[in-house]
């Protein structure tokens, strides 16, 4: 009996010409006009990308004997098969979607982004099959790098020919029954399996049988006829193969066919492939979460700061609470930025979600510690959000989604009348005070709300230019009884910032970039009762501007220099309690304070420049070393901050094994209020971190990554509050202290199907005051950090998310007394030894579970329910005492249950 295969889809690539972004200018500062800056550099921008553009049509051909780099293009070793769009295969239809896909250093697709849509669910589905695709990566001079290539998937609905009319068909061969044909197909030298090649062999009878090889290059078909026939290989990226054969009766066959790299494209010019090299990390340590991992992580309450907290290195702060603690840091210790734009909170109020929504957002990058001299300002970790471009398949996007926290949109697409210029936008706003605290009856009334909005063009095929505005406020109203009082509280805080970027690849051998931006930034606050008054108003107006210049200056050594500039303008009004400090007890504010009035003006102005050499001196060994300049107006004092850091790849094949390591200098100037006139202490010095570290990483096949490392910070210069000689409170760089400890990590990378990890820190923290005091533990010190989590599609839209954390309790300082103030009516405790006991330990269950609806070829529905410790654990956060002091129980976080439930729609 003849079989005949069924219908089947075809999917072939072929590589083109791709352009990618590089680096940008530099631009010099006038504060009293921060908008014509933003626009002059812009057009600067703009007149360099069209120079770049002029001097690539009338480049010379490099100069005979000159060194040329060896750059070999990615290759497919892994193919994924599309899922056919259903309606599409009804109707008879066939398309091409020509992706851009960018590859990593490790083979594997990082985004695929649509350049040439189809429309019918072609376009979805091509992306989702490439972002499961693995290749043999990019190579310059031997060493992996990152690439973009173009890739054009094709679909087929390719069918067996239908043998001719009986009186003109020859008598077809005999069918030898067990008659087994195959093959394997390869390319290079050693030869190497070819993933996704189609086989295509035809009898002469015209009959047609076809295959598609597996990720060896293994094909076969079983059951042929005997006799003559022909073959086609079909492969992506490579020339079309066509050979002749013949199967003899009850006799196997098998065959290997070699395939060479596309040359040309249906006889036209040759295809280019342009790889760019995306610079090595230059961090000891960078861990990023994809847009699918923020947008699904158990916990996390489809926000990306939360899901920060789940990372080695990161101690989980409760629901409610602000700010992440780092390697045993303060949460101001670490830097928060949106896309290379500083921003001073990253949390909206009670730490609910962050102040750019996940959806608007390409991938989170955190940096636990050694990052590069490109930053500055910071004595610990370093948080990135960059935010994604918007879709390019020349169509009109949205999503809008709402839950029991707050309701969100965004839309994107291209601009009607200008021609390749899209944009996205996004807006979002809390309904806490109509929803959540009604039920919970708490007479408290927080909103929050942001919006962002970005223009993106690409003037020419290497450079992109971006201009957006992003902006947050939240607001938060109490008004009641404290039992004998009546309290009024209010509290703003927002900011505003209009941005301009632009990327650029000058040369083969230089990037530029910048950033720039002005906003506003704004903080109130005002508190009322009987008897006293507090207020706090301090608007800035900030400008910020960042520059790069990338200079390869060989195939293994590369040059990066830039500056760093921050200046912000402000007025800050205070009516505050001054704090009078007694050496043996802690201070206590009460009605009978004395008030600090403070009307002033003051400048930041933070001023940077860097420069960093890569350097590549053999095949497995990579060094990093830069010095970064950063000086501060409020002292007159100049940082110099050298850094080091080091790879070393022990093994490469089968699976990469990495040796790594680093130490640098780290300054943070003090804050802000902490040398304002009047309330501060002017000439403060900043704060200084010697940040060393050194750990092993582990790839298991393509898929499973492990590392550990051992860190250790030297602290010193910590600003604290000491005894003046008038018996106020002054500031002083007398603090020292250090952390040490260990993070381990086996992380199951992102695919359609499964991701998660396993996470465990081991550290200590401890601080001194001044020099002679007893060192103490730091307060948001935790022994023991666990994580555990996992995410899995079910299949048919059904996703499931489990997460486990135990935390250890952080110390505190007992009560162990008190003494009646006779002036006051009060009870003030009396303290022991400091940070001498600990809260309990933490733990917690989060579970989630999603259903995705698909409308069609480009609308879903998604429906998703999140319980945030769903066993109901009770979490220590503090001790509550008695007004006479007598009584000190714990004090339990007021929300031990969280549960949301959400809808979202996307078109």
């Amino acid at each position: 009996m003849r079989r005949r295969p069924q219908s089947i889809l075809a999917a072939r690539a072929k590589s083109s010409t791709v352009a990618l972004a590089g680096r940008a200018p530099l631009c010099t500062v006038h504060p009293v006009r921060p908008l014509r800056l933003l626009f002059a550099c812009s057009y600067l921008a703009l007149a360099m990308a069209a120079s770049s553009v002029r001097a690539q049509e009338r480049a010379p051909a490099a100069e005979p004997g000159a060194a040329a780099d060896e750059i070999t293009p990615p290759r497919l070793t892994a193919f994924h098969q599309a899922e056919y769009p259903p309606q599409a295969r009804e109707l008879g239809l066939e398309a091409d979607v020509e992706l851009e896909l960018t590859v990593g250093a490790d083979g594997v697709v990082q985004q695929s982004r649509v350049v040439t849509p189809a429309g019918h669910g072609f376009d979805e589905a091509a992306q989702q099959a490439s972002l499961e695709f693995v290749f043999a990566p990019a190579r310059r001079n031997g060493q992996p790098v990152a690439a973009r290539i173009r890739y054009r998937y094709e679909f087929r609905q390719a069918r067996a020919t239908e043998p001719s009319p009986p009186a003109r068909r020859p008598p077809p061969p005999r069918a030898v029954a067990g008659a087994e044909l195959k093959g394997r197909v390869v390319t290079g030298s050693p030869p190497v399996g070819v993933a996704g090649a189609h086989v295509i062999l035809v009898l002469p009878d015209g009959t047609t049988w076809q295959a598609l090889t597996d990720t060896s290059g293994a094909w076969s078909l079983e059951s042929l006829p005997s006799g003559s026939y022909h073959l086609d290989v079909v492969a992506p990226g490579h020339a079309p193969l066509g050979a002749d054969g013949s199967l003899k009766p009850g006799v196997n066959k098998e065959r290997v066919d070699r395939l060479v790299p596309q040359a040309g494209d249906d006889g036209g010019e040759p295809i280019e492939v342009s790889v760019h090299e995306e610079r090595p990390a230059r961090e000891v340590t960078r861990r990023t979460l994809s847009a699918r991992e923020l947008g699904t992580m158990p916990g996390s309450m489809n926000d990306a700061m939360r899901a920060l907290q789940n990372l080695p290195g990161v101690t989980p702060t409760p629901v409610g609470a602000k700010g992440i603690i780092v390697r045993g840091t303060e949460p101001q210790d670490s830097l928060s930025y949106i896309d290379d734009l500083l921003v001073l909170d990253i949390y909206h109020l009670w730490g609910l979600s962050s102040v750019v929504p996940t959806e608007m957002l390409e991938r989170l990058d955190f940096y636990p510690g050694n990052y590069s001299v490109k930053h500055g300002r910071g004595l610990a970790g370093l948080v990135n959000a960059k935010l994604r471009d918007p879709k390019s398949d020349g169509e009109l996007h949205g999503m809008a989604q709402v839950d029991l926290i707050d309701a969100r949109g965004v839309l994107e697409g291209p601009v009607p009348g200008l021609g390749g210029v899209s944009f996205i936008g996004g807006v979002r706003r809390s309904h806490l005070d109509t929803v959540a605290m009604p039920v919970l009856g708490w007479s408290v009334s927080p909103i929050y709300d942001d919006y962002q909005l970005f223009l993106v063009s690409h003037p020419d095929r290497d450079s992109r230019l971006r201009f957006g505005v992003i902006g947050a406020d939240d607001a938060f109203h109490f008004s009641g009884d404290s039992g004998v009082k009546r309290l009024e509280l209010d509290q703003r805080y927002g900011f505003f910032y209009l941005s301009s970027s632009y990327e650029t690849r000058l040369s083969d051998r230089v990037d530029w970039s910048y950033t720039a931006a002005v906003g506003r930034i704004y903080q109130r606050f005002d508190f009322q009762s009987a008897d006293v008054h507090y207020s706090v108003d301090a608007p800035a107006y900030p400008i910020g501007i960042r520059t790069d210049l990338g200079w390869r200056l060989g195939p293994r050594l590369s040059l990066d220099v830039g500056t760093d500039l921050h200046y912000a303008p402000f007025r800050a009004r205070l009516r505050v309690p001054r704090i009078e400090a007694d050496q043996g007890q802690p201070a206590v504010s009460t009605a009978y304070d004395t008030l600090s009035d403070v009307d002033a003006n003051a400048l930041h102005f933070r001023p940077a420049a860097y420069a960093e050499l890569t350097a590549t001196p053999i095949d497995r060994a990579r060094l990093v070393g830069g010095v970064r300049l950063d000086y501060s107006y409020d002292n007159e004092e100049l940082d110099i901050s050298p850094r080091l850091n080091a790879r070393y790849d022990l093994a490469c094949k089968p699976e990469r094994t990495t040796l790594k390591g680093g130490v640098g200098l780290f300054y943070q100037a003090p804050q802000p209020e902490q040398v304002l006139t009047g309330f501060g202490t002017p000439g403060l010095g900043s704060s200084r971190a010697v940040q060393s570290s050194l750990g092993v990483e582990q790839e298991f096949g393509s898929k499973v990554e492990a590392s550990i490392e051992g860190f250790h910070y030297l602290l010193s210069d910590l600003v604290e509050r000491r005894v003046a000689s008038s018996g106020d409170a002054e500031f002083a760089n007398t603090g020292s202290g250090h952390t040490l400890g260990l993070e381990s990590l086996v992380r199951i990378k992102p695919s359609n199907e499964l991701y998660g990890w396993l996470a465990y820190t081991l550290s200590r923290s401890v601080r001194r005051a001044a020099p002679g005091e007893p060192l103490v533990l730091y307060e948001g010190d935790s022994t023991h950090v666990l994580t555990a989590l996992a995410s899995y599609g079910l299949g048919r839209g059904w996703e499931v998310g489990t997460k486990f954390i135990l935390v250890s309790g952080t110390p505190y300082t007992p009560v162990v007394g008190a003494l009646y103030s006779s002036s006051t009516n009060e009870y003030v405790p009396v303290l022991g030894r400091a940070q001498s006991r600990r809260l309990p330990a933490y733990h917690e269950l989060d579970l989630r579970a999603q259903k995705r609806w698909t409308l069609g070829t480009a609308t879903a529905f998604t429906v998703y329910v999140e319980v945030i410790n769903a066993y109901g654990t009770d979490r220590v956060v503090g001790i509550q005492c008695s007004e006479d002091v007598t009584r000190c129980n714990y004090q339990k976080h007021p929300m031990p249950i969280l549960p949301s439930v959400g809808l979202r729609g996307e078109f």
